[in-house]
């Protein structure tokens, strides 16, 4: 991914959503840190504090030369990242968001060139030899519709996790624009296929590595690349969640959760990450977020549910389908997925890659009876560009 440069003209998305979208815990924050990431904690700071702490002393060349820690670049090619240690601590940081693993931020390095960092909170959880195979593995994960791991970094109690910077946003700025209580409008259901293959294609990536979920999948961790195509982050972390921490999750957090794996003590597992994919689903088609167990709560009648919803935000003037007998019968494809992928017996979930094939399935037949709609699934960024704008 090519560098990413504050207000550059060469991506007039940078300076729109550099500082409005924001990740965070269940909800999109627009506020500048007070604090900044440093080696040794959070330092007090002004608005747009520093990556290095209060030691000015300390700089990247310090840390490496007495063996405390250094920046280790992952896949291949990223050693040939142009920014080091020091130019990581000296950059600005705004914070993006905190969440159940850790807090994001947004940092600017003195050349303008911007990264993601996360800032793992049991920085002391699974020993540094179990940390580094872990990281190795997921740095090493390369598909376009995943966030690239570029970078680590580990000091004493400190671990630092470096991605590509995003500017366009996560799906959940898409769905719910600002609004902090999660609730959104309902996309076009083109615009869900289409969101639903990238997230499933990602998803199945992972999963075809033996034991590797994400385990921790909802919309703020979903970001939106250059050309608006889904794009999965925060993938693989859960095994660095200390499962003695007393901290429990955000209720939105909470239910996308399959309920066997509600225990923070519980390990992910693959078909809990289909179980995510389904709430996801039904939070595309609805615009609401799971603040509550929407299994439990609706039962058989999810469909019943969703189909109100949208008949809703149709009254109101906002048609999310296109009133027609294909696009129902779309929409109903969908929505036997979710209902699929949400079963309460883990084995009776289909695979990631029985869920892409019937995704697949529906996308095909909607190209073939929609090729001349204005929403057609080929242009459903042309939907999601103008809902963000």
């Amino acid at each position: 991914m090519s560098p990413v440069y504050p207000n550059s003209s060469s991506n007039p998305t940078s300076k729109k959503h550099s500082s409005k979208r924001r990740r965070g815990k269940g909800k999109e924050n627009d506020v500048k840190s007070k604090g900044v990431v440093s080696v040794e904690g959070v330092e007090g700071g002004g608005e747009a504090g520093g990556m290095r702490g209060n030691n000015s002393g300390k700089q990247g060349g310090f840390w490496e030369a007495e063996g405390l820690g250094s920046l280790v670049f992952l896949g291949t090619g990223d050693q040939q990242m142009n920014y080091s240690l020091e130019d990581l601590l000296k950059a600005s940081a705004e914070t993006l968001g905190r969440g159940t693993m850790g807090s994001t931020y947004k940092a600017v390095m003195e050349s303008g060139f911007i990264v993601t960092v996360k800032r793992l909170k049991d920085a002391r959880y699974r020993r540094l030899e179990e940390f580094k195979r872990h990281v190795d593995l997921i740095g090493r994960l390369r598909h376009p519709n995943l966030v690239p791991l570029r970078a680590y970094f580990q000091a004493k109690e400190e671990r630092l996790l470096v991605y590509d910077y995003f500017p366009n946003g996560s799906l959940f700025s898409l769905i719910h624009g600002t609004r902090t209580c999660g609730g959104g409008k309902p996309l076009h259901w083109t615009s869900c296929l289409k969101i639903a293959e990238d997230l499933a294609t990602g998803l199945l990536y992972i999963h075809q590595n033996p034991g590797l979920t994400h385990g921790n999948l909802k919309s703020s961790n979903v970001l939106l690349g250059p050309d608006f195509e889904s794009c999965l982050t925060d993938y693989g972390l859960t095994i660095f969640r200390d499962p003695d921490s007393v901290e429990e999750p955000g209720a939105a957090t909470f239910f996308y959760r399959a309920p066997e794996c509600r225990d923070i003590r519980k390990s992910s597992t693959q078909p809990a990450d289909v179980y995510s994919f389904g709430v996801l689903l039904l939070e595309l088609l609805t615009g609401k977020t799971p603040f509550q167990d929407l299994v439990q709560e609706h039962g058989s009648d999810i469909p019943r549910w969703v189909k109100s919803v949208r008949e809703e935000e149709t009254e109101s003037g906002d048609d999310p389908n296109s009133g027609n007998e294909a696009s129902e019968g779309k929409l109903q494809a969908l929505l036997n997925i979710a209902m699929a992928c949400v079963a309460i017996a883990p084995d009776n979930r289909p695979a990631m890659r029985e869920v892409l094939k019937m995704i697949r399935d529906v996308r095909a037949e909607a190209q073939v009876s929609s090729n001349c709609s204005d929403h057609s699934p080929g242009r459903w960024s042309d939907t999601v560009q103008l809902k963000i704008w």
